[in-house]
């Protein structure tokens, strides 16, 4: 599963995921022709497509049934799970397939959300 926004802070995940982070259970990730943007209204970020761009964000690996279940609820109805093809970084550096929630219903502003902005 490829996260970009919220779920990039590691106690927003454990509190989602209901348990602490397991070693190796994340690495840095890279998605191209992507741009990490604000939802209109919103106080969290979306993906659009733009073919120049790349959203850094962190692939999460060895995923239950119930962490994925427990991410859906997270998300919600508004996004939906897309297969996107990342580039894994780091010491376990590939390109992957994973699953990123793409919007559903939400609007898209032109404005840039960096990680953790205020």
């Amino acid at each position: 599963m490829f996260v970009f926004g919220t779920l990039l802070d590691s106690r927003v995940r454990a509190r989602v995921l209901g348990r602490p982070e397991r070693p190796r259970e994340t690495a840095p990730a890279l998605l191209s022709g992507c741009e990490r943007v604000w939802a209109r209204g919103r106080r969290y970020p979306v993906l659009i497509r733009d073919p120049d761009g790349a959203v850094d964000g962190i692939l999460l690996t060895r995923l239950s049934a119930r962490d994925r279940a427990r991410l859906g609820a997270y998300e919600g109805a508004e996004y939906r799970l897309a297969r996107v093809r990342v580039e894994a970084l780091g010491e376990r550096a590939k390109r992957v397939w994973a699953r990123a929630f793409m919007a559903r219903t939400l609007g898209a502003t032109r404005r840039p959300w960096m990680p953790f902005a205020r």
